[in-house]
């Protein structure tokens, strides 16, 4: 492969000894792991000797491109090939577990989850918020810390041995960092669900009720969760009526465009988009979701428009 690839496996670098024949990084930041396909030429059954397999861990740096530190999860030898499949984080975060907390904040919650599977935390414009009683009922730890964030309005993601939490708003508030232009033969693809927005949200939770207004949705749609949410005051149920609906409507006007190799962005990151043949999406745009094909050397990025609250 060219001299930009280096893999990291297992702490040694292997790139002059393996031959790729596929690779493909996504990341995400919307409590979905990220993830790394790579298929390779196995002919001498080279890997059969290094005997692969799960909780391996592999990183792939390309020039200034680094998947960061990720554990396999698949490993799947067929007809000369090797097939290896690895997430940002370890297989144990998708385990089921049942326990309770008592007057635990949410960051204090987030280290706890984290460090039992060997992860750091790392927050960014995070608002700490104090809970005087949360369950955790036959959920992975993944799904429910996902869960816990989306009702907060925050996002979460795991790269390279941390979890990350983050503000939404916090984050898409930043500066763009730079441009992208897709010019007029530029391949792109929008969506626009506007008709299927909230114009707001409403939780209610025994006694307590919150309800949260989004003017730009669409007013004759109300969001009432289906699922009870467990609230202890009416601040409670309102932050979460917000964190809701902001989860509904944050996808309701994306896009996505192709693009020749991209290192500078991954999911996470805000830029100043300009498409020639839809200047309604000359405006900064957020990336929840980024999929690179270092093979075939292209990228796809998906964008929303920013919500503003």
């Amino acid at each position: 492969m060219p001299t930009p690839f280096h893999l990291i496996y297992n702490g040694t670098d292997i790139i002059d000894r393996v031959s790729i024949n596929a690779c493909v990084h996504e990341s995400f930041t919307t409590g979905e792991s990220d993830r790394l396909d790579m298929r390779f030429n196995d002919p001498t059954q080279l890997w059969h000797s290094w005997k692969p397999s799960q909780g391996d861990t592999i990183e792939l740096k390309y020039g200034t491109f680094t998947s960061g530190k990720m554990f396999v999860w698949k490993v799947s030898p067929t007809n000369g090939l090797m097939s290896i499949g690895a997430l940002a984080l370890p297989l144990s975060f998708e385990n089921p577990n049942h326990r309770s907390w008592n007057g635990i904040t949410l960051l204090t919650l987030a280290k706890e989850i984290a460090a039992q599977h060997g992860l750091g935390l790392v927050s960014y414009g995070v608002e700490d918020q104090t809970y005087n009683y949360l369950k955790q009922d036959g959920e992975s730890d993944l799904l429910f810390l996902s869960r816990r964030c989306m009702l907060e309005g925050l996002g979460l993601l795991v790269y390279n041995g941390n979890v990350v939490i983050y503000d939404e708003l916090f984050m898409e508030s930043k500066p763009a960092t730079s441009g992208l232009y897709i010019g007029i033969d530029g391949c792109y693809e929008p969506h626009d669900y506007t008709s299927l927005s909230y114009g707001s949200a409403e939780v209610v939770s025994g006694a307590y009720k919150g309800v949260y207004h989004d003017f730009s949705g669409n007013q004759a749609r109300v969001l009432k969760p289906t699922a009870p949410i467990f609230c202890m005051s009416n601040a409670e149920a309102c932050r979460y009526a917000r964190g809701i609906l902001r989860y509904k409507n944050k996808e309701c006007n994306t896009a996505s465009a192709y693009k020749h190799i991209i290192l500078e962005y991954a999911a996470g990151s805000k830029l100043n988009l300009k498409i020639e043949k839809a200047p309604e999406w000359n405006v900064p745009v957020y990336i929840p979701h980024m999929r690179t094909d270092f093979v075939a050397r292209y990228s796809k990025l998906f964008f929303r428009k920013c919500l503003g609250w």
